[in-house]
């Protein structure tokens, strides 16, 4: 996906959302300016488990949010 993405056009940028000591949540924006719209990547995963090749990392995949749209994928405070 992200191969795909970036021969669109696509610019990747990663956010964290938090991080446990465990349980890692991020966002991945891959940024599409040409087009005016993101895919956005929520994602979840363990990195020590990860790096030691026994993990998973589990994603809810946002396609094609127009880029005006995108405080929608983050609930109605986004602005507070």
């Amino acid at each position: 996906l992200l191969a795909e993405c970036e021969k669109d056009g696509c610019i990747p940028y990663w956010g964290l959302e938090s991080y446990d000591g465990c349980t890692l949540l991020g966002s991945l924006f891959l940024y599409n300016w040409k087009h005016g719209y993101n895919h956005v990547l929520k994602i979840e995963c363990c990195p020590t488990e990860i790096i030691d090749r026994n993990g998973t990392i589990k994603a809810l995949a946002s396609l094609f949010i127009p880029t005006n749209n995108i405080q929608i994928l983050f609930g109605p405070n986004i602005n507070d």
